[in-house]
């Protein structure tokens, strides 16, 4: 995961996230679960740029 300093940063991967076509992970097709975990990851990085870390600490 890249982690990043800004919510800018956060929010362009995110956006580039959903708007690809062939996601690979570890050079294989992504799975449905693979992309939840990657805007999982991207959402915690946000939360925490945003200084609310208890929306996935409970």
């Amino acid at each position: 995961m890249i982690e990043h300093d800004n919510i800018i940063d956060v929010l362009k991967d995110l956006f580039e996230l959903s708007d690809a076509k062939n996601i690979t992970i570890d050079g294989k097709v992504a799975t449905v679960e693979d992309l939840q975990e990657s805007y999982k990851e991207s959402l915690i990085n946000l939360a925490d740029l945003l200084g609310v870390s208890e929306l996935y600490l409970k």
